[in-house]
């Protein structure tokens, strides 16, 4: 298992793969940036690409 943070919420978790990165890029900014998702972020990140990015609002809650 590989410990990593999330680049969205925070939270730190687990994961057997090295690679959790989610990239994007946009017509202004056409290099590639990386982003470290938890599985929850990766889920949230799936609806808004689904609803074509409307906003999704998440309340965040740190783990102590």
């Amino acid at each position: 298992m590989i410990a990593r943070k999330c680049d969205r919420c925070g939270n730190f978790y687990e994961t057997e793969s090295d690679r959790s990165v989610v990239t994007s890029s946009t017509p202004d900014k056409p290099e590639r940036e990386q982003f470290d998702l938890c599985p929850d972020c990766t889920t949230d990140f799936e609806i808004w690409i689904a609803n074509k990015g409307s906003v999704v609002n998440k309340v965040v809650k740190k783990k102590k």
